[in-house]
């Protein structure tokens, strides 16, 4: 059996993935329990120009791991995907949806980064 893995989508501003500041994937870990996240980054991840992607990576994983959590983290102030958060909210469902038709076994997971300051960020989950 392939190795049960655990997978964060988010965005690649490097303002999420600073070792010195802010680092989105240690909050994610924490925040829904998961050890050890891989990680698939786009820009503007949710944007419906950029899920094909952001599939076509899942995709790839499913090939050599078992994939049994996906992590979708889109974030405000995105140059990638510039929308109100209620519009990430709902790009980041329609993902997830087809997300979830690749794999429907994983269980997939969200939530909005939330910016205070370029190195100051919160995460508010998704209710997919």
């Amino acid at each position: 059996m392939a190795e049960k893995i655990h997978i964060l989508v988010t965005c690649a501003d490097m303002r999420l993935h600073n070792k010195d500041g802010y680092n989105v994937k240690s909050d994610v870990e924490e925040l829904f329990d998961l050890p050890n996240t891989y990680l698939i980054t786009a820009p503007g991840p949710d944007h419906k120009d950029r899920q094909a992607a952001v599939l076509d990576g899942i995709r790839t994983f499913s090939t050599v791991k078992e994939i049994e959590t996906i992590v979708l983290v889109p974030h405000e102030n995105c140059a990638g995907h510039p929308c109100s958060p209620d519009e990430h909210e709902k790009d980041t469902r329609v993902l997830a949806q087809e997300i979830q038709k690749l794999l429907p076994d994983a269980d997939i997971k969200a939530a909005l980064a939330t910016i205070e300051t370029d190195t100051l960020w919160g995460l508010e989950e998704i209710v997919l």
